[in-house]
């Protein structure tokens, strides 16, 4: 057995020798005496060397960091591994070489050992994350897109290599919207890196900066004046309809609106220049521009046109002519307006185109025209007008009528005589007559010199309606006792001259209509006065025989109302028996020939005591002592009005 005195490398290295065996035919025959020594040499092992090298992100350098391995070390032993690595070159790359040099061992048992100096291997060099800002974008003035010019000149990189040459390019720049505004947000995308490492670099991009989109310039034309008629002011009405614009982008939408127009003078002109302002700029887009206004345009201001208002003008009382004096003729401009002087110059009239009164006659003016400090501004529709004016009917007083005196008829009416009438201020040579008057006494009673009122009277005459007339209010006339009359005192000798009731409860036989007497007296008006039927007494007969006597005073006609008296004999009346009779029209043949209703002529009804049978044509008294006479009734019949009055007569 040889044991080396150490284990570690080297030459010439005793070994001790120990425990050799003989062996041989004849070994047993020696005694041995061992060799205890010799010597050897103890070598390095060779170890097989592994190195791997780190990926690493780019730091501007080669290095590499190493992990060392070896295999072939004894176990046991302390051996330990150094060396370099170095990538071939900085930049970022995958399995890149890594050149490990100055392999060494160390350790206690790191003698024993060898190892080339150099290997290789592979890593990553990975780019470096790095963030760019700086950029900035370019003031612009309003284009109508959202394009931004970015500048990068300005560009600065966090995250790199102290040396390292790095550069920014072709960022696009996007404004948020196209519109005029400051420090309005504009996006960044796109950007490009270069310079000589710039490929080592993973870049954060700069996403955004701020720029201002200044408005455009741009110019309005087109503005235009409105012709107008004097109105006595500058002011001038502006048309925007036409109005175009220079500098704008092709699509935008402006529009003008609100300018002011002022003429340099209100007066009448043509082609007037007109100053323009105050223009306001509207649509879409109107915001995006500085417009340069329109400053001026032209237009004309044409005369007003007045009409002269003669309109009554020349209107007079009637005198009987047709001249009108100019000289009372003041005309008035209609139109003309406030403040301005402007009044009417020369003119001729002519006449009415008769004498006749009458409103808005026509009248026929010319020759006029205007003068005044403004009359340049207007002009007459007309220098001739036709017009109208009035000739007002002149007052007259009417005097001269008289009322003839009457014998007692139970009315109030009166007949007037027109043939004395005076007119009081009617023009020489003019032709008036009147007629028609009605005349009312004062109440029906007799009496001289009792006051007639007047009313109603018509005017006639060639020249009636050139007058306006003053009535005759009244005059006087007598009313006769009716006993007097040479009629009545012939009927008072022939009672028979009425109808007899020939005995109660029996209908009235009338007689002879051509046997009953009339009066000559005027017609009745609508209501008689109960005061006075007292005078009616006397047309009954002086001595009252026992019957009901109907007796027809008046006959009646389409003006006036029949008059009957119904004398009731008082022993009748006193007998307390019903008493019935009738009041018909002689020639009654069929129903509708009796009244269809009676009534006081006051228009009450009937009273209690008496009735009416319209059938019949009948009067009925029930009672006789409830009776209040006289009574005024009255009924129509065929459109005839009928008074009746009811009499009681004397013993």
């Amino acid at each position: 057995t040889g044991t080396f005195a150490t284990k570690g490398v080297g030459t010439g290295k005793t070994v001790t020798l120990s425990g050799t065996t003989y062996g041989g035919a004849d070994a047993g025959n020696y005694t041995f005496t061992d060799q205890t020594s010799a010597t050897a040499d103890i070598t390095a092992k060779a170890l097989t060397y592994t190195g791997t090298a780190a990926n690493k992100v780019y730091d501007g350098n080669t290095a590499a960091s190493l992990t060392h391995a070896a295999s072939g070390i004894v176990a046991g032993d302390t051996v330990t591994l150094s060396g370099t690595g170095a990538f071939a070159n900085k930049t970022v790359g995958t399995n890149k070489t890594v050149s490990i040099s100055g392999i060494a061992l160390g350790g206690a048992d790191s003698s024993n050992y060898s190892l080339g100096s150099t290997a290789s291997t592979t890593a990553n060099i990975t780019a470096k994350a790095a963030t760019v800002s700086g950029l900035m974008a370019a003031n612009k003035v309003y284009d109508g897109n959202t394009s931004a010019t970015v500048n990068h000149s300005g560009a600065s990189f966090s995250g790199l290599v102290a040396g390292d040459v790095v550069t920014a390019a072709g960022t696009t720049g996007t404004f948020a919207t196209k519109g005029v505004g400051t420090g309005k947000t504009v996006t960044l995308s796109g950007t490009t890196y270069g310079g000589a490492d710039a490929s080592n670099y993973t870049f954060t991009d700069q996403s955004s900066t701020t720029a201002n989109i200044t408005a455009k310039a741009a110019t309005v034309s087109g503005l235009t004046a409105v012709n107008k008629v004097y109105d006595g002011t500058t002011a001038a009405t502006i048309g925007h309809g036409s109005a175009s614009f220079g500098g704008l982008v092709a699509g935008d939408v402006v529009t003008a609106a609100g300018t002011t127009g002022t003429f340099a003078t209100k007066g009448v002109g043509t082609g007037k220049t007109v100053t323009l302002s105050g223009t306001t700029y509207g649509g879409a887009d109107a915001s995006n521009y500085t417009v340069t206004d329109q400053t001026s345009a032209t237009a004309n201001i044409t005369a007003r046109s007045l009409t002269i208002d003669l309109q009554g003008q020349g209107s007079r009382v009637y005198d009987g002519g047709t001249a009108i004096a100019l000289s009372g003729v003041t005309p008035t401009l209609t139109g003309v307006l406030g403040g301005d002087s402007v009044t009417v110059a020369s003119g001729n009239v002519t006449g009415f185109v008769d004498k006749n009164a009458g409103m808005n006659k026509a009248v026929t003016y010319n020759g006029f025209g205007l003068s005044g400090p403004d009359s340049g501004n207007y002009v007459l529709t007309s220098t001739g007008v036709s017009s109208t004016a009035s000739i007002t009917p002149r007052s007259v007083t009417v005097s001269g009528l008289t009322a003839q005196d009457k014998y007692f008829d139970g009315t109030t009416v009166a007949t007037i005589n027109h043939g004395g009438a005076v007119f009081t201020g009617m023009v020489a040579g003019d032709s008036l007559a009147a007629s028609g008057t009605a005349g009312a006494f004062a109440d029906s009673a007799i009496g001289t010199g009792k006051v007639v009122a007047l009313s109603g009277t018509v005017y006639g005459g060639a020249d009636a309606g050139n007058y306006a007339f003053t009535n005759q209010a009244s005059t006087t006339a007598t009313i006769l006792d009716l006993s007097t009359s040479p009629v009545v005192q012939a009927q008072l000798n022939n009672p028979l001259g009425g109808v007899t009731q020939l005995s109660l409860g029996t209908r009235l036989i009338p007689g002879s209509p051509a046997m009953l007497p009339t009066l000559n007296v005027m017609p009745v008006i609508d209501r008689t006065t109960i005061a006075n039927i007292a005078q009616l007494a006397s047309l009954a007969p002086r001595k009252a025989p026992a019957a009901v006597i109907a007796t027809v005073v008046r006959k009646g006609s389409p003006f006036e109302p029949r008059l009957i008296t119904i004398s009731i004999p008082q022993a009748m009346i006193d007998q307390g028996n019903s008493i019935s009779f009738s009041v018909s029209d002689d020639q009654a043949e069929a129903q509708d020939d009796y009244p269809q209703r009676m009534t006081q002529s006051n228009g009450e009804s009937l009273p209690a005591w008496l009735t009416y049978e319209r059938k019949t044509g009948m009067f009925k008294i029930a009672e006789p002592d409830s009776a209040r006479l006289p009574l005024e009734l009255s009924g129509t019949v065929k459109g005839q009005r009928i008074l009746v009055f009811l009499l009681a007569a004397a013993d």
